[in-house]
Parts: C-alpha cells; sequence; structure tokens
C-alpha cells in the first residue's frame, strides 16, 4: 500500500498568493504572505504555525481544516490537493 505522502500532495501555497495578490489590488498597497498567513488564520482557526506546516508539506489538514481553507481562500477543497500517482 502506497503512503499518502507519494500519493497526494496538498498545494495551498499557490492560493496564498493568488490572495496576497488579490488584497494588494484591494487596498492599493503591499501587502506581505505573514499578513495573508495571519488573515487566513483568523478567518479559519487554523494557527499560522499550522498554515506553515501544511504550506511545507509536514501536515495534512483534516476535513474539517481543509473546508474552511477552501472557503478562505475562495477555493473548492479538490482544488488544494494535487494526486501525485495513483
Amino acid at each position: 500500500m502506497a503512503n499518502k505522502d507519494d500519493v497526494v500532495e496538498v498545494n495551498i501555497a499557490d492560493f496564498i498568493r493568488l490572495k496576497q495578490a488579490k488584497m494588494c489590488l484591494e487596498e492599493h498597497k503591499e501587502v506581505s504572505i505573514a499578513d495573508v498567513k495571519k488573515l487566513i488564520s483568523e478567518e479559519t482557526g487554523i494557527s499560522v504555525g499550522a498554515l506553515n506546516n501544511i504550506v511545507s508539506g509536514r501536515y495534512y489538514p483534516n476535513a474539517i481544516a481543509a473546508i474552511k481553507l477552501a472557503k478562505a481562500l475562495d477555493t473548492k477543497v479538490e482544488c488544494l490537493y494535487h494526486i501525485k500517482s495513483i
């Protein structure tokens, strides 16, 4: 049986950068990735440390966390995951 690390990866870094770009356009000023992560943390209840662990692949979010992340990042849950192989 394959390890989940071999099959699936969580890809929220691109969505965080997209949210950063949207915020920069809306606020007409630079917004740091740290500020975006802080906002996502506040919106989801997921700590910035946990977000960093998800981005780095050290942690996979459970279903509730994935749903909260998808909502905060204006996307679908299935868009947060990438299947590497089956």
